[in-house]
């Protein structure tokens, strides 16, 4: 606060400079808020990516194991 408070022109340069102050902490702290948020749902994404693929992965060798099955039926089958 300035010395001489009783200077409104010193008191208002004085309000005005806190209330610039405010101003940008609170962008800043807004800023920090969305750049968090975005890393977070870049981490919910990123894993859910992994999981489906592992589960497409898995998908695949279930399938490739049934396919080789029904293949050694069919060939027991035929040699009967």
């Amino acid at each position: 606060m300035p010395s001489n408070v009783g200077d409104s022109v010193e008191l208002k340069a004085y309000q005005m400079c806190n209330g610039g102050l405010h101003l940008v902490t609170e962008a800043l702290k807004a800023s920090s808020t969305k750049a968090r948020t975005a890393l977070f749902k870049a981490e919910v994404v990123e894993k859910e990516l992994a999981r489906l693929k592992e589960e497409a992965a898995a998908n695949f060798l279930h399938e490739k194991e049934l396919a080789r099955k029904e293949a050694r039926r069919t060939y027991r089958k035929g040699k009967r």
